[in-house]
């Protein structure tokens, strides 16, 4: 009995640490998960597209544009009162696009926060909620119509007559909210909560930054590590409300795929069942003089994501500034059904490729340079300026060399920077950014 007792005990024991070995080997090293969170979306280039045929230089045809109203302008705060109430007795005029701070500083209730110390009374605003109320009317009914937001810092949730339509998150774009059923013929009334920025102290550099950036998605050099610390706050972008068509497009983008001219489109199409059309697509210099090309790709009963290929005859690239001209195109793309232009959207682009790689330092005596007076390094960026050298060390976020000892594998990584920095310019002219300081120690 014993021995039985003792066999199932070790084949217990076993299975376990079988278990817990399969787990361990199964789980990603933080390096890792590391590079996971850094990873890039899906690239518009990676799926295969459809060529466009091109037709010559004209355009589709007139478009009038959807409905369109404005929702921009002077709206009104109020501070958060009693059991999360707006307290309109105490409300001011705001202006949108614009934050909270510039509302309560143009109504004289708080001091100028560009001077002195008064940006330390502005970032209290900050972190308390808001209301904004605007109210606007319309004169007909609408079809479809769709109220965007293009932009809030950071959270916020958002009512229409009454009806609460949703909450967002994240400063880039949105919320977008299909109204059909809420907007009334005649007055109507559009109110905005925004929840205050939350407040994450974890010891940093410096301390007393606020990390709460790191958890969602906002411009991040207000919250305390760089020039400012007054987290934004407020509807930062305009407001609309857009009758949509049935059928449309969405997200329209170009992108490069040879500096010849081979392009591709990437755009949305929404359509119904059914239906069949062309995206008809007129490319033209934006800032410069030249000649326009028209394009065609013909569609049954498709919708969805579409990528489609077109090509420009010799076209003028763009260049970064001091290296060449900033040479900018338009496309119009149009969806186009029954000969009749329904929906249209506009994109300006500039052909250009930009190629990210890790240097191969097997050869250490040659000058490791890609492009034209750009030198990329195992994650750094240099840029010459004649014979300066502006050095970015990938994630050294930390003040460098407080001592050679802690940073262990860092300084390693930081000496190969400077021995490149020194073979391809004077060190002397060398400006080194992002936590890398000019080092006492004659070795490097």
């Amino acid at each position: 009995m014993a021995k039985s007792f003792s066999f199932r005990m070790a084949m217990s024991v076993g299975a376990l640490a079988l278990l817990f070995v399969s787990q361990v080997s199964a789980q990603k090293s933080l390096d890792e998960i590391d590079r996971m969170s850094f990873e890039a979306g899906p690239s518009p280039l990676e799926r295969n597209g459809f060529e466009m045929t091109e037709t010559g230089s004209s355009v589709a045809g007139s478009f009038g544009g959807n409905r369109f109203m404005s929702l921009s302008g002077e709206w009104t705060l109020a501070a958060d009162g009693v059991g999360g109430k707006p307290d309109w007795e105490t409300a001011v005029p705001a202006e949108v696009p614009g934050s909270v701070h510039s509302a309560l500083f143009r109504a004289g209730r708080i001091p100028d926060p560009m001077v002195g110390r008064n940006d330390s009374v502005a970032e209290k605003c900050s972190y308390k909620r808001w209301w904004l109320r605007k109210s606007f009317e319309c004169g007909e009914d609408w079809k479809n119509p769709e109220l965007k937001f293009k932009g809030v810092a950071n959270r916020c949730r958002v009512w229409l007559n009454g009806h609460f339509l949703g909450a967002h998150e994240g400063m880039f774009g949105g919320p977008y909210f299909e109204v059909g059923g809420v907007l009334q013929k005649g007055g109507n009334e559009l109110l905005v909560l925004l929840d205050s920025i939350p407040q994450v102290y974890c010891g940093g550099w410096p301390a007393t930054a606020n990390e709460a950036w790191k958890h969602t998605v906002a411009v991040n050099c207000v919250y305390g590590w760089h020039y400012a610390k007054i987290p934004s706050l407020g509807i930062w972008q305009d407001v609309v409300l857009e009758e949509r068509p049935a059928a449309g497009l969405e997200n329209a983008f170009v992108a490069t795929k040879t500096l010849d001219g081979e392009m591709r489109l990437s755009v949305g199409l929404r359509t119904e069942p059914g239906m069949s059309g062309q995206v008809r697509l007129h490319v033209e210099p934006y800032n410069f003089e030249g000649g326009s090309r028209s394009y065609e790709w013909s569609f049954k009963n498709r919708s969805g994501d579409v990528a489609l290929d077109f090509k420009i005859d010799s076209p003028r690239l763009w260049y970064p500034n001091g290296m060449g001209e900033q040479c900018l195109y338009q496309a119009t793309a149009d969806l186009v059904a029954d000969g009749r232009v329904i929906d249209r959207e506009k994109v300006v682009f500039g052909v250009r490729t930009v190629e990210m790689k890790p240097l191969d330092f097997r050869n250490q005596r040659e000058a490791h340079v890609c492009e034209r007076g750009r030198m990329v390094y195992d994650g750094c960026a240099a840029r010459f300026f004649k014979r300066q050298i502006f050095a970015l060390p990938h994630r050294c976020a930390r003040p460098a060399y407080p001592d050679a000892a802690r940073l262990g594998r860092r300084t390693s990584r930081n000496r190969r920077v400077l021995q490149l920095v020194r073979r391809v310019g004077h060190y002397g002219h060398a400006r080194v950014a992002d936590g890398m300081e000019q080092p006492s120690d004659p070795a490097l």
